[in-house]
């Protein structure tokens, strides 16, 4: 079909609810070519920018690019960038904006030019003969911000509010970009993409926090955010492109100066649909960190992602991400495991796969320090059901049989201070009383060196199966740890206590926790063996 035929006289100056044409031509190589000189023409015979404003030029020049996409004519997507580009000059300063900012009908029907353009950049990260396609869309984007910052962030971050884009804005699709360009043969589209939204996030801070953190209201994306599509991103590249990866983690740290709280809120919502069902934003990046360390080619993901956990973790101060870490998956592919489960299979792993494990044990070090509510059952925890053998055996019994097997000396000791930091926490009793065996005698060594036990309580802690000592212990709760450890300065594995009354007297006896605190150095019994 000749292009002529395919738009009737006036195409670009008829009022677009009046146009009787096909608003929505399915254009050939001949056509597009002749599209773009008439817009050409256009522009040159319409000096008023508020001419070319109130004409169609916008929808028609939009149209153009996501033909020109479709075909892969990168002379064409370039032909048409130029075209606008050079649109902007010194006597109209905002007129690039004001075109991004315009709302198209038509096949656009509810989307902003911005957004539009923003779509045909998401389509040319498809296939690699769009490559630069992308680069010269790009480019528009990334001068535009350079010039006018803050204006242009507040076009690309407006939420879409009819239409099937409705609820969406250019920078959710920006990163649903990113995401789709970490195949191997894209990367450097991908590396560009996250600088491009790293200059958003540098330009405009406040915008770009709420816009990437703030929940989508409606469609397929309804209750994720931008920082969902940039954790499945992490997770798409893990195995590829360290590079990308770093460049999203500084994305996330960066948002987390501008906006921690809003940002912990969106990485600790919990999923109830999609690939990630059941799970938050930080067991995806976890996720991605038991992959990466299952290759040696990726020890920098590895650093990189425990870095950013680690981060993340030190500066919240709402308990978000602790309870995060320690709360059990209760749906979809991961069902019955937790965020612990996840740090210790990927430091196995690393050990496996000769990848340096300080960081790792450096975060589990400084989250056991801290003793959260439930640490001790996250370390206790397994998923017999689990088909991935390390998960049907808890954080506990991995990190003791890891330490008993590696040989390499550095991470035997990287994995000996996890272990000894959970030897001296408050749930140590509870650990205890998870494990039998081999890994109990190993467990009750650590206790010795941590708590100063003597041979006397060893003997009895080692010759007693653990159910009964769990019901041995049971009415003794936290004040086993109410005395001082003069080693570690922490709480007492053994405190010294009277001796455990009868069942009918425990109610009158232990109404206050604080009463039974006594010196180190008094030799008394604590019901099950003598001190």
């Amino acid at each position: 079909m000749g292009g002529k035929t395919s738009f009737h006289s006036g195409f670009l100056t008829t009022p677009f609810a009046q146009y009787q044409g096909d608003k929505s031509p399915e254009l050939s190589k001949d056509d597009l070519d002749w599209l773009i000189g008439k817009l050409y023409h256009f522009v040159m015979n319409t000096p008023k920018a508020s001419d070319l404003l109130q004409s169609n030029f916008s929808y028609w020049l939009t149209y153009a690019l996501q033909s020109a996409v479709s075909l892969y004519d990168e002379g064409a997507v370039q032909q048409i960038c130029s075209l606008f580009y050079q649109l902007n000059s010194a006597e109209n300063p905002d007129i690039l904006i004001s075109i991004f900012a315009q709302s198209l009908g038509g096949k656009f029907a509810g989307q902003t030019v911005a957004y539009a353009w923003m779509d045909s950049l998401f389509s040319a990260t498809y296939d690699p003969r769009n490559t630069s396609a992308v680069v010269a869309i790009h480019y528009i984007f990334s001068q535009l911000l350079e010039q006018k910052g803050d204006a242009l962030s507040n076009v690309v971050t407006k939420n879409m509010e009819e239409g099937s884009e409705k609820g969406k804005n250019a920078i959710l699709v920006l990163t649903r970009a990113l995401a789709n360009a970490t195949t191997p043969t894209t990367q450097s589209t991908a590396e560009l993409l996250a600088k491009l939204l790293m200059g958003f996030v540098k330009k405009s801070p406040a915008i770009l926090g709420t816009s990437l953190t703030q929940e989508i209201r409606h469609g397929s994306f309804q209750g994720k955010s931008g920082v969902y599509v940039l954790a499945g991103a992490i997770n798409n590249a893990v195995d590829n492109n360290a590079k990308l990866i770093q460049l999203i983690s500084d994305i996330l740290i960066d948002l987390n100066k501008i906006c921690s709280q809003d940002l912990i809120d969106a990485l600790c919502k919990i999923h109830d649909q999609g690939p990630y069902k059941g799970k938050h934003v930080l067991h995806i990046i976890l996720i991605s960190l038991v992959s990466a360390a299952y290759s040696r080619r990726s020890s920098e993901a590895v650093k990189t992602l425990t870095h950013l956990v680690h981060h993340l973790w030190k500066k919240d101060t709402s308990e978000k991400v602790n309870l995060a870490l320690m709360d059990t998956i209760h749906d979809g592919e991961h069902v019955n495991l937790n965020g612990i489960m996840m740090l210790v299979r990927a430091m196995v792993a690393a050990i496996d796969h000769q990848i340096p494990i300080a960081q790792i044990s450096d975060f589990l070090v400084d989250l056991i320090q801290t003793g959260p509510k439930g640490l001790g059952d996250a370390f206790m925890h397994c998923a017999p059901e689990s088909t991935i053998g390390d998960y049907t055996h808890s954080p506990l019994v991995l990190l003791i049989s890891a330490l008993q097997n590696t040989q390499d000396v550095v991470s035997k000791t990287n994995v000996h201070d996890v272990i000894i930091k959970l030897a001296g926490s408050k749930s140590a009793i509870e650990m205890l009383f998870s494990l039998s065996g081999d890994e109990k005698l190993f467990f009750i060594g650590e206790l010795k060196k941590v708590h100063s036990l003597t041979d006397k309580q060893v003997t009895w802690l080692t010759e007693t199966d653990s159910k009964t000592l769990k019901a041995s212990s049971a009415s003794l709760d936290s004040r086993f740890f109410l005395g001082k450890n003069s080693r570690c300065k922490g709480p007492h594995f053994f405190a010294t206590f009277p001796p455990i009354p009868k069942a009918d007297e425990q109610k009158n006896s232990y109404s206050k926790e604080d009463s039974y605190q006594r010196h180190d150095d008094r030799e008394v019994s604590f019901g099950c063996c003598s001190l």
